[in-house]
């Protein structure tokens, strides 16, 4: 990338150039490199853009994606629920069973024992 001219009326920086005026730092004599300012400016410049076309069809299609994604895992959610439920109800038939074999009075010491043992876990 040429560098500045020590001259003003010479020929610009490329970031001037670009820009198509003098920026003040080209105005003062320096060496000829570029100072930071205008490589910095020259680099925004020429940073590539996308289509803004491309740029929403993009976004538009990370929606749409996400949007499935969404649906699925709320389908998946909804399963896990059905199954919590089936799960819930064959243990407590499970626990009615129980109480019947075991007697009441031992099935609530044995089920209190487990809750503790629980939750020390």
């Amino acid at each position: 990338m040429p560098g500045h001219t020590s001259n003003a009326s010479a020929t610009a920086c490329v970031a001037c150039t670009r820009l198509g005026r003098i920026l003040a730092c080209c105005r003062k004599p320096k060496p000829s490199r570029t100072c930071e300012d205008c490589a910095a400016i020259d680099a925004l410049i020429a940073r590539e853009l996308p289509d803004p076309q491309t740029a929403r069809h993009e976004k538009q299609d990370r929606i749409e994606t996400l949007k499935l994604q969404t649906k699925a895992q709320g389908e998946e959610n909804e399963g896990l629920k059905a199954k919590l439920v089936e799960k819930n109800r064959l243990l407590n038939a499970r626990k009615v069973a129980l109480e019947e074999k075991v007697g009441r009075n031992a099935f609530k010491r044995k089920i209190k024992a487990i809750e503790k043992a629980r939750r020390k876990h």
